[in-house]
């Protein structure tokens, strides 16, 4: 399968497919929702296939049944926001609950149905995400001169997934046009020719947009964290009584008892809602714990590149692998370390130099590599 040349693929409208094992019409969204707007936006014709959804889905009331419109999606395909969205429904998946002897035997019921058959043959690049959904890959047929992509948006041995899903990564990782990871702790999980390093992106133009009204009270000290886990809650409490004057703000789904009045937790909010928070933060937290070693994979994250952007401060603990400058280190459970990591990070000069791409530049570095 020979790829898509460079010039082919900045200047003719593509069909492309993306395969993720998130729901496109989604209230949150992560980067594969902000890559699909951006291949868009760019002009070309885009299918976003929610990869598999099957009756272990159902049982365990998996989140995405509850977002608007996903059932019925579930049996036909619906357009959003100019995005062709179809939901890939399987009779069971492999998943780590299950003994392995079991998920082997679901790994077969992992199948690509007939509009997704349909739209890999005939698209001109096809980029898969990181999940089950990577068991399609030899069971699709695809039109000559096509590309396929892997996008690694996360570690599988990190997300906790089946041996089957490991092992099939392994075993057609040389079979993609090209692998491509954003970051480098990922980049280095892969040995092979086809891999590429390539950061997650932003949306500059929320951003860039005036801010001057900042939702903090004036003369405030204020840190925000944004996501939905891996939350170091004892990092918070030790945090809050250290500094009891400073506002600690969470945006995600986490519990809020127990903890001092100074730590603000928001629930989920739209993220356009969060970008005044974080422009106008004083400190970025990057405040993840260390299950199955997740942390050291966290140095180039989502959250990482929109505090980057807004020239924050980022507090991480020291397990967090990365090379930015705008990072400062503690130890878990260490109220020294961490006071003396809040005061470093609020007294540095804010200057850092760090690149950050827009969703629109990965996009296009990505159907070129």
């Amino acid at each position: 399968m020979s790829s898509l040349n460079t010039a082919e693929a900045t200047h003719k409208k593509l069909n492309i497919v993306i395969i993720s094992y998130h729901y496109f019409g989604s209230k949150k969204k992560a980067g594969f929702h902000f890559l699909a707007n951006a291949l868009n936006d760019m002009g070309h014709d885009v299918t976003f296939v929610t990869g598999f959804f099957s009756l272990l889905s159902i049982i365990r009331w998996d989140r995405r049944i509850k977002e608007e419109g996903f059932l019925i999606n579930l049996f036909k395909p619906k357009i959003i926001d100019g995005v062709t969205c179809i939901i890939n429904g399987t009779l069971f998946h492999p998943a780590a609950a299950l003994p392995n002897c079991i998920n082997e035997l679901f790994s077969r019921f992992v199948t690509p149905r007939r509009n997704l058959r349909k739209k890999c043959s005939n698209a001109d690049i096809v980029i898969f995400e990181s999940d089950p959904s990577l068991l399609y890959q030899n069971k699709l047929n695809y039109k000559e001169n096509s590309k396929t992509i892997y996008r690694v948006s996360d570690s599988l041995k990190m997300l906790g997934l089946p041996k089957q899903v490991l092992d099939i990564e392994k075993k057609i990782e040389n079979t993609f046009t090209s692998i491509s990871c954003p970051t480098k702790v990922i980049y280095d999980t892969f040995n092979t020719n086809n891999k590429t390093l390539l950061h997650h992106g932003i949306q500059k133009k929320l951003f860039d947009q005036d801010l001057s009204n900042s939702p903090y009270s004036q003369n405030s000290i204020n840190h925000v964290f944004i996501g939905n886990s891996y939350l170091d809650f004892d990092f918070l409490e030790i945090a809050a009584k250290s500094f009891p004057s400073h506002k600690f703000h969470i945006f995600g789904s986490f519990a809020s008892s127990k903890y001092p009045e100074n730590v603000i937790f928001h629930g989920y909010k739209p993220f356009t809602a969060l970008v005044p928070y974080i422009k106008n933060a004083d400190t970025g937290l990057h405040i993840v714990t260390n299950e199955n070693n997740v942390a050291e994979s966290l140095g180039d994250s989502l959250k990482v590149h929109q505090y980057s952007y807004c020239n924050l401060p980022i507090i991480a603990p020291a397990p967090v692998k990365t090379d930015r400058s705008n990072f400062f280190k503690y130890e878990y459970q260490n109220e020294k370390s961490i006071i003396d990591c809040i005061n470093n990070a609020l007294n540095s000069p804010k200057n850092f130099i760090n690149q950050v791409h827009d969703w629109k530049e990965v996009a296009q570095k990505l159907i070129e590599g």
